[in-house]
C-alpha cells in the first residue's frame, strides 16, 4: 500500500510539480516504506529518496516549519546518520516557528544521541515550557535522568505514563520499577518507601505494561517485565501467562532460559509442580545454583524425594559462599527427615550450623529437632545461637515463638508473655510480633484485643489470621459485638476460607448469652444454617467441634 501511495504521489507531481505539500507527502511515504523494510540496502535507498523529496519541498516553500522538521527526522535515522543536517533542519524549523514544541523535542533527541545531555536538557526544557502536556519531551528528560543515574528518573517516567500512553514511557517506567525492586540495598531507603510504596509504583507499572502489550504483541522483554511485576504483587496466574508469552516469543530468537526460570517459579507458586519441573528441565544452559534449587524444591513437592535430594547435592557442589551452602544443607536435611533418617537429618543440620553465617531456618529446625528428640543440650545450644538474631526483624518472631514453646515444655509458661513483650518492644513496627503477643495472651487467659488490633492495623489489607485472632481475643474478653464485627469482616474478605466460617459459628455460639446479637441478624443465622447444611466438611479432628458449634447455632 505504501508503494502504491508513492506511485500516486509521483503521478500527482507530474500534474503539479511545484506543490511543496505533495513533495512532503512523497518523502514521508518513502520514509514509512523504509521503516517497514528489513533489507539495509533497500531501506537506505528509500531514505535517500525521502531526503531528496523533502529538500525539493523545502526549496519550493522554505517557510513551512513542518518540512524542515520532517527532513531532520529522516536525516537523524541510523541509515542516513547525517546529524549535522538534522541539527540544521531542526534549528531552521524553530527559526520559522518559535513555539514549535515538536522541533524543540526532536532537537533535544538529536543532542541526546550525540552524547550531549546538557544541551538536550535545555532543548527539552524549552519544549516543556511550550507545552507541558507533550509527553515526548518528558520522556527525553527521563532518559537524561536515567543516563546520569538521577533519583528523579522513576518519577519522570511515572509522569509520562500519566500524560498518555507512549511505548517508551511505559517501558522506561516498568524498567525503573524492576531495577528498584531488584536492588536490595534500596529496600530501607526513603526513595524506596516514597517511589515504590507510597506512590503505588507496582500497580501503576503493571497498568502501563498491560496497555503496552495490548498494542505490541512481539516484545518478549515487555512480557517478562510484566511477569516480574505481577509476581512481585503475588498475582502468579497473570505472571505465569506473561512468562509463557515471553517464552513462546523467544523460542525463535533463543536465550529464553532466564524467562523459563521465571516461568517455572510462577508455576511453582501456583502449585503446578509438574509443569514447573518441566520448565526447569527445559533450560538448555548448564544448570546454576538457582535452577537446581528450584528444581529440587518442585520435585520435593511432587514427593520425588530421591530426585530432589540429587538436585540439591548438585547444587551443593556449585555453592560459592558459605551462606548458600548452609541453606542447601538445610534443604537436604528436610528431605532426609522425610526419609525418616533422623540421624542423617541431625548431621546435615549440624553441618549447616557450622557455616558462617549459618542458615537461620536451619538453626530453628535443629532446635525443634532437639526438642522432639528430648535432646536438651542440642536444643539449648541451638537456641543460644538463635538468640543472636532477636534484633533482626526477619527472624525475631520465629525465634521468639520457638523460645516460647521451649519455655512451655520446661513448665515455665509464665515467662512466655515476657518474651513476646520483648519482641514487641524491640520491633514495634512488626504486625507479626503484635499478633504473637496477642496469641500468647489468649493462651495465658489474659486476652488483649488491643494487641490483635495493632497487628491488624500494621498488616497491609488486613490479614485473615489477624482478623481471626482479633475476634478470638474479643470472645475471650466477652466483647461479643466486637467479636461478631471482626468475624463478619473476615467472612466478607475471605469467603472461600473454611476457618473464617468456623470462627463465625464459634462467635455465634459464644454470644448465646447476648441474644440480641443473634436475634438482630436473623438473616446471618439463616445463611449460616444453609451453609452448614449444604457444605461437605472434609474429615478432620475438628469435626466434633464443628458439629457442636453447628448444633449450638441451629437449635
Amino acid at each position: 500500500m505504501l508503494s502504491l501511495a508513492s506511485k500516486c504521489y509521483g503521478r500527482a507531481l507530474t500534474l503539479q510539480p511545484d506543490c511543496s505539500n505533495l513533495w512532503h507527502d512523497l518523502g514521508v511515504s518513502y520514509y514509512h516504506q523504509a521503516l517497514c523494510t528489513e533489507k539495509v540496502a533497500q531501506k537506505t535507498e528509500l531514505l535517500n529518496k525521502a531526503v531528496q523529496a523533502l529538500k525539493k519541498a523545502i526549496s519550493l516553500n522554505p517557510c513551512d516549519h513542518s518540512l524542515w522538521n520532517a527532513l531532520g527526522v529522516i536525516a537523524i535515522s541510523k541509515e542516513i546518520g547525517k546529524l549535522d543536517l538534522a541539527q540544521h533542519a531542526f534549528l531552521k524549523s524553530i527559526e520559522v516557528e518559535q513555539s514549535n514544541v515538536v522541533a524543540w523535542t526532536n532537537l533535544g533527541t538529536l543532542y541526546l544521541i550525540g552524547k550531549n545531555p546538557q544541551l538536550a536538557h535545555e532543548a527539552f526544557k524549552v519544549a516543556q515550557s511550550l507545552d507541558p502536556s507533550y509527553v515526548n519531551c518528558w520522556i527525553g528528560q527521563a532518559l537524561i535522568a536515567e543516563e546520569i543515574a538521577s533519583e528523579d528518573t522513576i518519577d519522570l517516567f511515572r509522569h509520562t505514563t500519566k500524560l498518555g500512553m507512549h511505548p517508551e514511557g511505559a517501558l522506561g517506567f516498568a524498567q525503573c520499577v524492576c531495577k528498584t525492586l531488584l536492588d536490595q540495598s534500596l529496600r530501607d531507603t526513603e526513595l524506596y518507601r516514597y517511589s515504590i510504596e507510597h506512590l503505588a509504583a507496582l500497580p501503576a507499572a503493571v497498568d502501563a505494561l498491560s496497555k503496552y502489550t495490548l498494542r505490541f504483541h512481539h516484545n518478549a522483554v515487555a512480557y517478562n517485565m510484566l511477569g516480574l511485576l505481577l509476581e512481585s504483587m503475588r498475582l502468579y496466574r497473570g505472571a505465569a501467562a506473561a512468562y509463557a508469552q515471553a517464552v513462546s516469543l523467544m523460542k525463535e530468537k533463543g536465550g529464553q532460559d532466564l524467562v523459563r526460570l521465571n516461568y517455572a517459579s510462577a508455576l511453582y507458586e501456583l502449585g503446578a509442580y509438574s509443569n514447573a519441573v518441566e520448565e526447569y528441565k527445559a533450560v538448555t544452559v548448564k544448570a546454576d545454583l538457582e535452577t537446581l534449587c528450584g528444581l529440587g524444591l518442585a520435585l520435593f513437592k511432587l514427593e520425588s524425594l530421591k530426585e530432589s535430594y540429587q538436585a540439591y547435592e548438585k547444587a551443593l557442589d556449585l555453592c560459592q559462599c558459605s551462606n548458600d551452602k548452609s541453606h542447601v544443607l538445610v534443604a537436604m536435611a528436610m528431605i532426609s527427615y522425610k526419609f525418616q533418617d533422623v540421624s542423617g537429618t541431625k548431621s546435615l543440620l549440624f553441618k549447616s550450623s557450622l557455616c558462617q553465617p549459618p542458615s537461620v531456618p536451619g538453626l530453628l529446625a535443629l532446635c525443634a529437632l532437639g526438642s522432639l528428640q528430648r535432646d536438651e543440650t542440642l536444643s539449648r545450644a541451638s537456641l543460644l545461637e538463635l538468640y543472636k538474631y532477636r534484633l533482626d526483624s526477619l527472624h525475631v518472631v520465629d525465634v521468639t515463638r520457638l523460645l516460647i514453646r521451649m519455655l512451655s515444655l520446661q513448665g515455665r509458661p509464665e515467662l512466655s508473655v515476657n518474651e513476646a513483650s520483648k519482641a514487641v518492644i524491640l520491633h514495634p513496627q512488626l504486625s507479626s510480633a503484635w499478633a504473637l503477643l496477642a496469641e500468647v495472651l489468649v493462651y495465658a487467659s489474659r486476652a488483649n484485643t488491643a494487641c490483635a488490633l495493632k497487628a491488624l492495623n500494621l498488616s497491609p489489607g488486613g490479614s485473615q489470621v489477624y482478623l481471626v485472632l482479633a475476634s478470638l481475643c474479643a470472645i475471650t474478653s466477652q466483647h461479643y459485638k466486637a467479636a461478631m464485627r471482626y468475624a463478619e469482616r473476615a467472612a466478607h474478605v475471605y469467603p472461600g476460607e473454611r476457618s473464617v466460617w468456623m470462627l463465625l459459628l464459634a462467635t455465634c455460639t459464644a454470644a448465646q448469652s447476648e441474644k440480641s446479637i443473634i436475634e438482630a441478624d436473623a438473616n446471618l443465622r439463616s445463611k449460616l444454617t444453609d451453609l452448614v447444611k449444604t457444605s461437605h466438611w472434609p474429615d478432620s479432628d475438628n469435626n466434633t467441634l464443628i458439629n457442636y458449634w453447628v448444633n449450638s447455632v441451629i437449635t
